[in-house]
């Protein structure tokens, strides 16, 4: 299913003018600013914390591509294989040649069935 951008400005209205999800939307804001300043009284450290997800995150994002091949190298000395794709197609071409190699004979929540 792909997003049809034609239709945002459609949807983005009628999301504006629902009464109920601007009520639950208001709520939610609400509510997460209260939780979120008590769990802050509860967590003194927890800018700390935040920083050094943050700089852990970055760190992966940068050596990513170092990662992705270790992890390719250890999958692969257990026995198994990665498969790379350039895009969300080629990952679904890839995924239906390996079902059907298998033997499977369709796809139910992202397991293959086999016949």
């Amino acid at each position: 299913m792909q997003p049809d951008p034609s239709a945002f400005s459609t949807n983005a209205r009628l999301a504006l003018d629902d009464t109920k999800l601007q009520q639950a939307l208001g709520k939610l804001q609400g509510d997460f600013r209260r939780d979120r300043a008590s769990m802050l009284s509860r967590l003194p450290e927890f800018e700390a914390l935040r920083d050094q997800a943050r700089t852990i995150k970055d760190h992966a994002l940068d050596h990513l591509d170092g990662y992705l091949e270790q992890f390719e190298e250890r999958v692969a000395s257990r026995g198994g294989a990665v498969h790379w794709c350039e895009d969300a197609a080629a990952a679904r071409e890839t995924i239906l040649r390996l079902c059907h190699e298998s033997g499977g004979s369709r796809i139910v929540k992202g397991k293959s069935m086999l016949s």
